[in-house]
């Protein structure tokens, strides 16, 4: 199941990697076929090592992301959150761990894109261990969980609260005191959000414009771990890595 998981994932990316059109194409296989079913019960199967788990959470963040050369929101960031993936997901942002908490930070940002796996998530409780991540986790870490902060804000002024009792302004502030020029500049605009009061937030977007909106977001994300790790996340078809 480990090889399995590890091969999914590596298939999943290959395809963003490499093709125009297989993104779209594997993705919708992936679900169609009972593949993400799959992955999601290695999330939260006792007998699954945790080499297992980490595959796993690679191979559904794989499938979440969306096509990244449009701003089409392809469907699968739900499918994977339909799959039971958050409970098990939420959990392992507490793994022992540090691989598992990562890669479990890293998913929770790219299904926050989509509005019902924002609801998901909060009603999970997913934003707590994400600010205690944030805080006391790795720089990696500290960046995925950031992101996740952000999409979850987006357009939802409910997670303004949740985020603001957790700790999570605290978090934000000491960011833009004390991080990279990059990740000051997220924090400042991430804490903007966060402070804004709910009853203020007017939110009014189509699924189209919020699509769109996250996409950015999320691409906005991939460059600043880009250029702290060398690595980039989200690519559009056909495009290699620098």
């Amino acid at each position: 199941k480990e090889q399995a998981a590890a091969g999914v994932a590596q298939m999943a990316v290959e395809t963003t990697l490499s093709q125009p059109f297989h993104p779209v194409t594997f993705r919708n296989a992936c679900v169609r076929s009972g593949v993400v079913e799959e992955l999601s019960g290695l999330l939260s199967t006792k007998e699954s090592t945790p080499g297992a788990k980490l595959h796993a959470l690679a191979a559904l963040e794989a499938i979440a992301t969306d096509d990244p050369s449009t701003d089409l929101d392809n469907g699968h960031a739900l499918a994977v959150c339909n799959a039971g993936v958050v409970p098990p997901l939420v959990a392992l942002l507490s793994a022992t761990e540090e691989a598992l908490q990562v890669h479990a930070a890293s998913c929770a940002s790219v299904l926050a894109e989509n509005p019902l796996c924002q609801s998901k998530l909060l009603q999970q409780g997913v934003v707590r261990p994400l600010v205690l991540l944030g805080t006391y986790g790795n720089d990696l870490a500290r960046m995925h969980s950031v992101a996740a902060l952000d999409l979850l804000v987006l357009n939802n002024p409910q997670a303004n609260e949740m985020i603001k009792a957790a700790g999570g302004l605290k978090l934000l502030q000491g960011i833009n005191r004390y991080g990279g020029s990059e990740m000051r500049r997220v924090a400042q605009d991430v804490a903007s959000a966060v402070d804004t009061p709910a009853e203020t937030l007017a939110v009014a977007v189509d699924a189209k414009a919020h699509a769109t909106q996250a996409h950015e977001a999320r691409m906005k994300h991939s460059k600043i771990l880009g250029s702290a790790m060398g690595v980039r996340r989200a690519y559009a078809p056909g495009q290699r890595p620098d």
